[in-house]
């Protein structure tokens, strides 16, 4: 696969992974949630390890991911939180602490912001990433990522409070690593081969019945040290390949529709603890409720698109290109 080439089949990858964090925040069963913490998360740092190719600058990474993180970041956080001030000033419960929270950012940030830590830490582990590997400082990049997971493991709470979520973030350049390393040196399996499914097989088991703790990165949490990390790598794997597989023409229908809902990705995982916020998903059954809320959200977001000048601040839109979640690297 050609890093210039479109994967339909990896479009409609991160599709899935945006729709299961809105499931991951609207409640619903244990066992549902227990599984979908194993994975949701780490997916989208393998996936910019998946998409990494060498020869960028630090510069033009960081004016990459100011496009297509950054930038959406400020803009949805100012309008989200023009919302949320004057509903807090309605009810007179605002605090200037909670101001202070939305430039803390990170694990300090509850509804409508809940999702906003995952991006600033995917920003800051792409930039670091690309640095080490660029600087030929791929071992101390390695050596950095393993000291703040350990740290992760016996301080949780404190690694998770640093602004911004800069702890997690260089925790997850651990699943960046193992994504390129995956694409690089593990052999290609193909979709009817037993291998991916195994992958993706015995790390749900672990996850369902217990035998594993769910990851919830957002606030630190690892699960069991190195066999949790292994578990979610492998099943990372095992999904990224078999998606890989679904061979979708781009020109199709259903090509277009998956790629513009990958570019809207962005766009949902901004919007969606806003709707969660107000009440949607919670006045309806389980799992009507995310479904629709999901749905709302990528009809807005699809409709934002249309607008140059929208897609541009709300979705890293550039020159007609969209900024997908997480975009090739």
């Amino acid at each position: 696969m050609k890093n210039k080439k479109r994967h339909v089949g990896l479009d409609a990858l991160r599709v899935l992974a945006v729709f299961l964090v809105v499931v991951g925040h609207s409640g619903g069963p244990a066992v549902i949630h227990e599984f979908i913490y194993g994975w949701h998360v780490p997916l989208f740092f393998f996936l910019s390890g998946w998409f990494y190719s060498p020869g960028r600058t630090l510069g033009d990474e960081l004016r990459k991911r100011w496009e297509t993180i950054g930038r959406p970041y400020i803009v949805w956080l100012v309008i989200i939180g023009a919302v949320y001030v004057c509903a807090e000033l309605l009810r007179d419960e605002m605090k200037v602490g909670d101001l202070l929270r939305l430039v803390w950012g990170g694990s300090r940030l509850a509804e409508p912001f809940s999702a906003f830590w995952f991006m600033s830490a995917l920003f800051v582990a792409a930039l670091i990433y690309r640095w080490g590997r660029e600087s030929n400082r791929s071992k101390l990049l390695i050596l950095v990522a393993a000291g703040m997971y350990l740290a992760a493991y016996a301080f949780p709470r404190w690694v998770a409070l640093l602004p911004g979520s800069v702890g997690m973030g260089v925790v997850c350049l651990l699943f960046i690593a193992g994504g390129e390393w995956s694409r690089r040196h593990v052999p290609e399996a193909g979709l009817l081969s037993p291998v991916p499914w195994i992958a993706m097989g015995v790390p749900s088991l672990a996850w369902i019945s217990g035998a594993l703790p769910p990851l919830d990165l957002k606030y630190g949490q690892i699960g069991l040290p190195v066999l949790s990390f292994l578990a979610s790598l492998a099943f990372c794997w095992g999904i990224t390949v078999a998606f890989s597989r679904l061979e979708i023409d781009a020109e199709s229908r259903l090509g277009g529709a998956v790629t513009t809902l990958s570019h809207g990705g962005t766009g949902v995982v901004f919007l969606h603890p806003v709707l969660l916020w107000v009440g949607l998903s919670s006045a309806l059954p389980w799992p009507l409720g995310p479904l629709v809320v999901t749905v709302v959200c990528w009809v807005a977001v699809t409709v934002a698109a249309a607008s140059p000048l929208l897609d541009f601040f709300l979705l890293g839109g550039q020159r007609g290109r969209g900024g997908l979640l997480p975009a090739r690297s």
